[in-house]
């Protein structure tokens, strides 16, 4: 960060402005560290925290990304969270825990989501993985054909709780329930003490989720507001 520091000649004795000198302060090593894992993801979301970083992509899959101080370099571990896609995603601080939505509506332009498949697709061939069986572009479409159903989902990130499978997915919750229809998501948010999640929703109406502990069973309350 520069900073001004006059050369004063002599004490009580100001510089003129040419002789105004910069000093530059380094408070970060900048160091750009190779991640060839998340190429081919089509990333919709991310959120960081407890010294991680997550990633949620359009087949469904969260990957986590966390640094190795001691062997200088970003471990990265992947395991499939829904079926069809994840949408948002957010670290609650204080309970450790992740909060996830997926398999709703996309709420990406149509123009941007072709885009975003076009590119992995092409990164997959170029590597080697679109053979049969694994195009990104047709598992798009095949789970395009199931229904949208947005289910909230809460992940433990303490790591004594893991399954081999990846974080271990302590509680789920269905969004919308009847008489409510499925809608875009276009925002989530919720208090670190799990007692309301607001909802925003693509038609400009917020729905707020209440309850005691929304991390654990139990009945919320849904209001939708105009």
């Amino acid at each position: 960060m520069p900073v001004y520091t006059p050369n004063r000649t002599a004490v009580g004795t100001s510089a003129s402005p040419a002789m105004l000198t910069w000093k530059r302060f380094s408070f970060f090593d900048k160091e750009i560290l190779p991640a060839p894992e998340v190429k081919g993801l089509d990333i919709t979301c991310s959120a960081a925290g407890h010294g991680c970083v997550f990633l949620g992509d359009a087949e469904g899959g969260i990957t986590t990304m966390s640094n190795n101080f001691v062997e200088r370099k970003v471990s990265f571990s992947t395991f499939r969270a829904y079926d069809q896609r994840v949408t948002h995603l957010q670290v609650l601080q204080k309970r450790n825990l992740l909060i996830s939505l997926g398999d709703g509506v996309d709420h990406r332009p149509a123009e941007d989501r072709a885009a975003a498949r076009k590119f992995i697709q092409l990164h997959r061939d170029q590597q080697g993985e679109g053979s049969e069986g694994q195009s990104l572009t047709g598992s798009n479409e095949r789970r395009s054909l199931l229904p949208p159903k947005a289910v909230l989902k809460f992940w433990q990130i303490d790591t004594k709780m893991q399954s081999e499978n990846g974080l271990r997915c302590v509680h789920q919750l269905q969004l919308f329930v009847p008489p409510l229809q499925e809608e875009t998501v276009t925002k989530l948010a919720m208090l670190e003490d799990c007692t309301q999640i607001a909802v925003g929703l693509n038609d400009g109406r917020v729905m707020l989720i209440q309850g005691q502990n929304l991390a654990r069973p139990g009945e919320p309350r849904r209001h939708v507001f105009p």
